[in-house]
């Protein structure tokens, strides 16, 4: 089986050996636990490509009895991308924002996070940390999304969030003795 042993893979493939040909012998193979059969017309090898988890019983036959049979499961085949993807927005500054990426991957696991802050336009790979901070940022809004991929290459895209940095609020003052009052000296606070 390739990829072998205990490994997530998209797809699978099981090369059958069949011992020499024999006149007389139908060399046949099952996917369906031997409610049907495949018949392998020529060779000693069969390669059967396995996209979900399944059995396969491979068999030489002599329309009567069975000379040989062996099974074999293929497990670990994942096409199930990341689900409940989504992007938020944990801390932000005047000039930088630290995103969260949120999903799940019940199968291979997750392989690597994304971000981008352009909507899509450009990504930066995160490798497994799922937070990552944008710095140098302008005072603005930025269209956020995050991509998960998970070990065998399925991938997940969030829906786009619009994201802001921290604005920075403007100081006030108060004056005293306030308004159009004449005085000897006027104080002002200023309040940051």
């Amino acid at each position: 089986i390739e990829p072998s042993g205990d490994v997530w893979a998209r797809s699978k493939t099981v090369t059958v050996h069949y011992p020499e040909r024999q006149s007389g012998f139908i060399y046949q193979y099952s996917l369906n636990g031997g409610s049907s059969w495949t018949t392998v017309s020529s060779g000693t090898t069969k390669d059967v490509e396995f996209t979900s988890n399944g059995n396969i019983i491979a068999r030489i036959y002599d329309g009567t009895n069975y000379y040989t049979a062996s099974s074999f499961a293929v497990t670990k085949i994942d096409r199930t991308p990341p689900e409940y993807v989504s992007a938020s927005k944990t801390a932000s500054t005047t000039k930088s924002i630290t995103v969260k990426a949120n999903g799940y991957d019940y199968e291979s696991g997750i392989g690597k996070y994304e971000f981008s802050k352009d909507n899509g336009s450009s990504w930066i790979d995160n490798g497994t940390n799922s937070t990552y901070t944008f710095t140098n940022l302008s005072s603005g809004s930025y269209q956020v999304k995050v991509r998960i991929t998970d070990k065998v290459g399925n991938a997940t895209t969030s829906n786009t969030v619009s994201m802001s940095t921290t604005s920075v609020p403007l100081p006030t003052y108060i004056i005293e003795p306030s308004g159009d009052v004449w005085a000897r000296s006027k104080t002002v606070t200023v309040h940051y």
